[in-house]
């Protein structure tokens, strides 16, 4: 079984280069990602480690990487679940809430200096 900071840390250079990048996390029907490179988020860490003490359980690692021209979109299961059907949901909530997020930005996004 991998952890998830192994899981993490042989892709931190993917995570370093996007534009955000989170842990996901299953807890009940919802699905929280845990940004590992926001700013705004003080330990990351500690943020996982208070959903996995409530029941949460970490999926694997997804985000994504804005350039002028392309929005490319990782998403990475943790090995042991990359045949398992119970994470879809959880996956399908984030890009979801993916698509949310940068439909609130989209005219900025098409349209740099607009604000």
């Amino acid at each position: 079984m991998t952890s998830i900071r192994e899981f993490v840390a042989e892709r931190q250079a993917k995570i370093a280069a996007s534009t955000f990048a989170a842990i996901l996390v299953a807890l009940g029907q919802n699905t929280h990602p845990v940004p590992l490179n926001d700013p705004t988020t003080q330990d990351p860490w500690a943020e996982l480690e208070k959903l996995i003490a409530a029941g949460g359980r970490p999926i694997g690692v997804a985000g994504f990487l804005r350039t002028p021209t392309s929005l490319d979109v990782f998403i990475e299961r943790l090995p042991e679940l990359r045949d398992e059907e119970w994470p879809k949901p959880h996956i399908g909530h984030f890009v979801e809430y993916l698509l949310r997020q940068l439909g609130q930005t989209w005219d900025s996004f098409l349209k740099p200096g607009l604000n």
